[in-house]
């Protein structure tokens, strides 16, 4: 999980008392759909070009290589990140209510 996307789930999950074990362990289980949600809002702001180089990169399975394309195209990509960890964070807590 992106660094920038761990630190807001810990705090809206308000797990931050846990312990790391517990954290990672809580945070796998909603850490696909935080992915799925960023990679969603992602193509949402590439070009068409840069859609298709993202799903070329992003199928090679280098979570890196991904991260450093989406950055080096999004801007303040940290914020853009966080912002939609706490919308998919939301959305998880409004199902579980």
């Amino acid at each position: 999980m992106h660094p920038s996307a761990r630190a807001v789930a810990v705090k809206e999950l308000e797990i931050e008392d846990l312990p790391h074990d517990m954290q990672d362990s809580l945070l796998a289980s909603v850490g696909e759909n935080i992915m799925r949600g960023v990679a969603i809002a992602a193509l949402e702001k590439l070009s068409p070009e840069d859609q298709e180089l993202f799903g070329t990169i992003a199928e090679g399975g280098d979570e890196r290589k991904t991260l450093e394309f989406l950055s080096s195209k999004i801007p303040d990509f940290n914020a853009f990140v966080a912002d939609e960890t706490k919308k998919v964070i939301a959305e998880v807590k409004a199902m579980a209510e």
